[in-house]
């Protein structure tokens, strides 16, 4: 114990610094970040999908958010976030919603491209991109880290699509 360190007791009659009290409401926030949340305690909407992501670290809370040209690939409405995973706004992910009862020609054309290829084409660029599991929503999810944090940032995105493809609600 230094000077200046404030000081109490436990009832147990233990010595407690501020540092001490410090790391136990660490503790304590970090297994309240950690309650697991799934499908089920969110909407089923793209808000849903967005709340679901960030509460899993997937999407980062200050991410910058711009609304998509949704049309362009036959969905109902899309989002696109940067943020920052160990870099600076290193990661741009986009999120679209479709409405499964109202799929037009462009929505089944860009779904069933991704389904067997992984991939889309739009405005002639080809693009990366994953389903959840009942497909109805869409994301794509591109790293521009390189060098020394291509393994980490790797496995990170697998986390992510992972995460993505389970959302599902049932």
């Amino acid at each position: 114990i230094g000077v200046g360190d404030v000081v109490s007791t436990t009832s147990e009659g233990q010595l407690v610094t501020t540092d001490d009290l410090k790391k136990q409401e660490e503790a304590a926030a970090s297994e309240a970040e950690k309650k697991e949340v799934t499908p089920a305690d969110v909407s089923d909407d793209l808000d849903g999908l967005v709340q679901y992501l960030t509460a899993h670290g997937a999407v980062a809370a200050d991410a910058v958010t711009t609304n998509m040209q949704s049309s362009f690939i036959g969905a109902k409405t899309g989002k696109k976030y940067v943020f920052a995973y160990e870099g600076n706004n290193n990661i741009s992910m986009e999120l679209y919603e479709f409405d499964p009862e109202n799929l037009n020609e462009t929505a089944n054309s860009v779904i069933d491209s991704v389904k067997n290829t992984g991939k889309f084409t739009i405005m002639d660029i080809e693009v990366e991109a994953y389903l959840t599991e009942d497909a109805k929503y869409l994301m794509t999810y591109t790293d521009s880290a390189k060098d020394d944090k291509e393994q980490t940032h790797a496995a990170h995105k697998n986390e992510v699509v992972e995460l993505f493809q389970k959302f599902v609600k049932s």
